[in-house]
């Protein structure tokens, strides 16, 4: 088990059963690797919120940075939680000198089940859901390019699917599936 804390005590973390591999390269300020992560059970609580509960995590994410310009970039990275797996490429860098963040990635995530998605929001959020019944299947892909700072965020393009579910919501009364 592995327990950290940051922030004075307000984020706190607990890993269990922790596999994890690290390699990579280092030439002056370039990094090349991949860090796996083939299975653990984590929990994550921030002030107070328990945002996630023995949840299983697994990862392969590899990467390239270049530590003078706060540059990293994903290809194929996977990250999954409770098996709702995520692809990931791109890169993101942080723009010291314009304090901003340039992001140029893509995203995919197939048939992830609603009901699993659901479990994972934090106990203060729950309400925002109250009078609605829905099941099915979710998937997405899209990019997100551009830049963010203070008054800027960058282009989201996002294509979502809902498939083989069913949508109650109690303050409309027609039901869709």
């Amino acid at each position: 088990m592995i327990s950290l804390q940051y922030d004075g005590g307000k984020l706190n973390t607990v890993i269990h059963d922790l596999s994890a591999k690290i390699n990579g390269t280092v030439i002056r300020d370039n990094i090349s690797g991949n860090i796996s992560v083939s299975s653990s059970m984590m929990s994550l609580e921030y002030g107070g919120e328990k945002y996630l509960q023995q949840a299983a995590m697994q990862f392969n994410l590899p990467i390239d940075v270049i530590t003078s310009r706060q540059f990293i970039s994903f290809k194929n990275a996977t990250a999954s939680v409770n098996n709702m797996e995520l692809l990931l490429n791109g890169t993101i860098e942080d723009d010291t000198l314009s304090k901003k963040i340039i992001t140029n990635l893509t995203y995919k995530l197939a048939s992830w089940p609603v009901k699993n998605m659901l479990a994972l929001v934090p106990p203060s959020y729950k309400s925002y859901f109250n009078g609605i019944d829905v099941d099915g299947l979710l998937s997405s892909d899209g990019s997100i390019k551009g830049f963010y700072n203070d008054s800027h965020m960058p282009l989201m393009d996002l294509h979502i699917l809902f498939e083989k579910g069913t949508l109650k919501y109690s303050a409309f009364p027609l039901p869709t599936s």
